[in-house]
């Protein structure tokens, strides 16, 4: 939340948010593996370019993300 780093498990397919029943989510199958692979991937050589591939841990991103607002 701090607009520095991604936190590990927000990309391994094991994290879920807090469900309060008011969502509505279409019917997408899960994620594989393979997906979450490419996906950290692509974070790695576009906005991580300094974590390696077998960090376990938070990705930093190169460039800090600007302000954040909290919302309800």
């Amino acid at each position: 939340m701090e607009g520095v780093s991604i936190a590990w498990n927000r990309l391994t397919g094991k994290w879920r948010a807090i469900s309060t029943g008011n969502w509505v989510w279409p019917n997408q199958p899960t994620p594989s593996h393979e997906h979450w692979s490419a996906f950290r991937r692509c974070l790695r050589y576009t906005f991580c370019t300094s974590v390696s591939p077998w960090q376990g841990s938070r990705y930093l991103l190169d460039q800090r993300l600007g302000q954040w607002f909290e919302r309800p």
